[in-house]
C-alpha cells in the first residue's frame, strides 16, 4: 500500500490566526509534504474572500481554486474534513440537516478531486448524542450507501477522537467499521487521540496518566489491532484507509 507524507491543512496553521492557505501550501511543499487533509474550515474561509460571501456557489468555486493551488505545487488532496457531528444524533431533524449538508460535500469532494470524506466521533453534549450503538451504525450506513452511489464512489474514514462523547477509543472505532461493514467505510489509526486517552493527562501535574506506558506497552501487544489492508488484493475488505503518525 502506497504511502505519502501528508498533513491536515489546520494543522499548518489556523485561518482565523492569520495563516492564509497559499502560505500554508507553499510551507508544505518546501518542507516535503506530498499531501493535506483538506480542513473545511480553510475551504470556507476561501470563500468568504470572494464576492458575497461563503455561498454554497462560492464554497464550490473555492474548491476549484484549492485543487489548482495543490496541483500547481505537486499536492494531493488525500480527503475533506471533518464532517463533524453526524452519528447518533438524537434530534433526527439534525440529522436529516447533515444527510442535505453530505450531499453538497459530495459535489465539494468531486471539485476537489479526492474521494475521501473523513467522520471524527461526535463530541457534542451527551444530551445531544444517543447512546444506541446500533442508531450510530444505522447513521454510518447511511452515509456510506450514499457514497456507493456515487460516481466515482465516495469512501469513507471513521476517527473516534479522544475527547469523543460515545466513542472516544480506537477500539471502538475498529468496532464500528465492522459493525458498519461496508466496502468504502473505513478507519482512520491517530496516534494523537489514542495518546491523548490513554498517556496524556492535563490536569495531572506530570501531564500523563497512572501507568502511561503500560498502557501504550499493552496497545502495542494488542492481538486485537487492525490488519492493514491493501484493498486491490482484498477489495471487499473493511479498509483501513490510512493512518496519521504524531510524536508520541
Amino acid at each position: 500500500m502506497y504511502c505519502r507524507l501528508a498533513i491536515t491543512s489546520m494543522s499548518l496553521g489556523r485561518c482565523y490566526a492569520g495563516h492564509s492557505f497559499v502560505h500554508k501550501l507553499d510551507m508544505a511543499r518546501m518542507y516535503g509534504y506530498q499531501g493535506i487533509e483538506l480542513f473545511y474550515e480553510d475551504l470556507v474561509d476561501m470563500a468568504e474572500q470572494l464576492p458575497g460571501g461563503s455561498t454554497r456557489e462560492n464554497e464550490l468555486e473555492a474548491a476549484n481554486v484549492i485543487r489548482r493551488l495543490c496541483h500547481e505545487r505537486g499536492i494531493a488532496i488525500l480527503c475533506l474534513q471533518p464532517f463533524a457531528h453526524y452519528e447518533g444524533l438524537v434530534d433526527r431533524q439534525e440529522h436529516r440537516k447533515r444527510i442535505e449538508k453530505l450531499e453538497f460535500w459530495f459535489q465539494l469532494a468531486r471539485a476537489l478531486h479526492t474521494d475521501i470524506v473523513q467522520i471524527p466521533s461526535s463530541f457534542g453534549p451527551a444530551s445531544e448524542i444517543s447512546e444506541d450503538v446500533g442508531l450510530a451504525v444505522a447513521d454510518l450506513q447511511k452515509v456510506a450507501d450514499m457514497g456507493l452511489q456515487q460516481n466515482p464512489p465516495i469512501r469513507f474514514v471513521y476517527e473516534t477522537l479522544c475527547f469523543g462523547t460515545r466513542y472516544n477509543t480506537w477500539e471502538q472505532s475498529w468496532d464500528m467499521v465492522q459493525a458498519v461493514d461496508r466496502p468504502n467505510f473505513g478507519l482512520c489509526l491517530d496516534t494523537f487521540n489514542i495518546a491523548g486517552l490513554i498517556y496524556a493527562d492535563p490536569a495531572s501535574p506530570s501531564g500523563r496518566t497512572p501507568n502511561c506506558s503500560e498502557a501504550v506497552l499493552m496497545l502495542a501487544q494488542s492481538e486485537k489491532s487492525p490488519k492493514f489492508i491493501d484493498p486491490q488484493e482484498d477489495p471487499g475488505s473493511c479498509v483501513v484507509a490510512y493512518t496519521r503518525c504524531c510524536p508520541l
